[in-house]
C-alpha cells in the first residue's frame, strides 16, 4: 500500500498502524526499550514519528526518560487479569469510581521488575481496562464523567462544617496513592 507519507507491506492502513506494527516487529523480547534503539532499528521512520507514536499509543507505556514498555510484554496471568477487572468493576458499581492506586497487583510487581508502580498500573489499564473504563488522572470510572481526585476531594469536604488540611491530604493520598500537592 502506497500512501502519501509512507509505504506499507501490510495493505491499506493508517500511518499510526504501520509505525506501530514496525515498532512491535523490531521490539524483540525485552519488556522495555529506549527510543534511541528504536530509531536505529527503524532508520526509514523519522525520529519525531517514533517518539510521537510511542507517546500517543496504548500499545506502549512511558517508563522513564527515553524508555518505553510494550504493553504486549506485560507479564500477567489470566487469573490476575480477571481479579483486576473484577475489582475495578465492583468498585465502580459500589462507589462510582475505583482509585488506580488500589488495583490489586499480586505478583505483577515482581514479574515486571523493570517497571515502577505507575508504568505498571498504566500498562494494566491499557491492556485490560481501557476498553470498558475511563481513566481521569488516577481515578477509573465506568463513564467519562470527569471524576478525578480533585472532584472527589471536594465531595469529601462538602457538607462538613470543619475539615483540616491533614484530613483532606490523607483522603487525597488514599485516592491517588501518593502525596498530591495540587
Amino acid at each position: 500500500y502506497i500512501a502519501k507519507n509512507f509505504i506499507s507491506f501490510i495493505g491499506k492502513c493508517t500511518e499510526r498502524e504501520a509505525v506501530t506494527i514496525e515498532m512491535k516487529r523490531v521490539w524483540g523480547s525485552a519488556q522495555t526499550m529506549q527510543v534511541d534503539a528504536l530509531t536505529v532499528a527503524l532508520p526509514c521512520i523519522p525520529d519525531r514519528c517514533i517518539a510521537q507514536y510511542l507517546t500517543a499509543n496504548k500499545s506502549f507505556v512511558w517508563v522513564s526518560e527515553g524508555v518505553y514498555m510494550s504493553v504486549d510484554k506485560l507479564i500477567i496471568t489470566q487469573k490476575e487479569s480477571e481479579a483486576v477487572y473484577n475489582f475495578v468493576s465492583e468498585s465502580c458499581e459500589k462507589q462510582g469510581y475505583a482509585p488506580l492506586s488500589e488495583i490489586p497487583l499480586g505478583n505483577m510487581v515482581e514479574e515486571n521488575y523493570e517497571l515502577s508502580e505507575l508504568p505498571l498500573l498504566n500498562a494494566i489499564y491499557n491492556k485490560i481496562l481501557s476498553y470498558d473504563f475511563h481513566l481521569n488522572g488516577k481515578i477509573l470510572t465506568k463513564d467519562n464523567n470527569g471524576l478525578d481526585v480533585v472532584t472527589l476531594a471536594k465531595q469529601y469536604i462538602a457538607g462538613r462544617d470543619e475539615c483540616t488540611f491533614t484530613e483532606v491530604n490523607e483522603k487525597v493520598s488514599e485516592l491517588s496513592g501518593v502525596q498530591y500537592r495540587y
